[in-house]
């Protein structure tokens, strides 16, 4: 994630520049773009994305064409064990770390197995819904993170 933000940080930084020198002529726009940089400047300084910072729809059109990594969602996927599918989102103790961290960015968890989505794209439609109701699960796990 610091790497991230320091892209960002090194974009950031030259677009306030030049935008300094816009903002001379008088335009009005070009000091409000400045402004919200500034305040991404400001959280991307403390290696946190720019996506925990609070904007706008306007503002957020307003630098989309910056297309600020930081700035994009982000989806975390815990790999769990086959026999812990239907209780690791409550009970797995790394699924849940993963749960605090991605609290804190705003992010999205979803848990799977890798080895029981591996066995089911050998299955047919049929044969996978009985083998994932046998686990105790409504629906797959890539589809799950296909939803996310």
């Amino acid at each position: 994630q610091t790497e991230l933000c320091l892209a960002d940080l090194e974009i950031v930084e030259k677009r306030i520049m030049k935008l300094a020198k816009i903002a001379k002529s008088g335009s009005k726009e070009a000091r409000v773009e400045d402004e919200i940089l500034r305040r991404i400047k400001a959280s991307l300084d403390e290696a946190k994305p720019a996506r925990q910072v609070e904007l706008t729809d306007d503002e957020l059109e307003m630098i989309k064409e910056m297309n600020l990594l930081t700035l994009k969602p982000t989806l975390y996927v815990c790999n769990v064990a086959e026999d812990e599918i239907s209780t690791a989102w409550d009970e797995n103790a790394y699924v849940q770390k993963v749960k605090e961290f991605a609290a804190k960015e705003g992010a999205q968890v979803v848990a799977i197995s890798a080895k029981v989505e591996s066995e089911i794209a050998e299955l047919d439609p049929e044969e996978a819904k009985a083998f994932l109701e046998d686990l105790g699960e409504s629906e797959s796990g890539l589809d799950r993170l296909i939803k996310a």
